[in-house]
């Protein structure tokens, strides 16, 4: 099955509100995901997968935002990077591009967010490929991801 369907699956189960985006042409940037869905880069959430030690985490960010990797190194007391392609695939079975906060492989990692993420009420995230979004409430994403809230200016 599609994970874009999983996904609604999950959301419907779960009572939340949404609207499925597609694109034929994918959804590669937040510029594109801004663009097609007439949303502003700070209500696109970008997940971020990174290597802390030896574990991968998601980071959820706002699409105006860059991951500030010293200060999730210094909240966690562990070297930060950006996690490789290889790495995303091997360990999470997910194609870069295909990143979704809603996605069951991300669900079996540690997750945080932004706390700048909870300054928009509605949200674009990843549909678990290159082709769709889901638009959700913030406050639905938060209760459904459960991540941890960071501080992180």
């Amino acid at each position: 099955m599609e994970m874009y369907l999983d996904i609604i699956k999950r959301l419907e189960e779960a009572g939340v509100s949404y609207i499925l985006f597609y694109n034929r042409d994918g959804f590669e940037t937040v510029e594109k995901a801004s663009k097609y869905t007439g949303y502003p880069p700070e209500n696109i959430l970008k997940t971020m997968i990174l290597k802390a030690g030896e574990k991968l985490i998601a980071y959820i960010v706002r699409g105006d935002q860059r991951v500030n990797l010293n200060f999730i190194s210094s909240y966690l007391g562990l070297k930060v990077k950006l996690a490789d392609v290889k790495s995303i695939k091997n360990e999470l079975g997910i194609e870069v591009g295909g990143l979704s906060v809603l996605h069951p492989n991300i669900m079996r990692i540690d997750r945080y967010m932004s706390r700048k993420c909870l300054e928009v009420s509605d949200v674009i995230v990843g549909g678990g490929d290159r082709l769709h979004l889901f638009k959700v409430s913030i406050k639905d994403l938060i209760e459904l991801t459960k991540p941890t809230i960071l501080d992180d200016e």
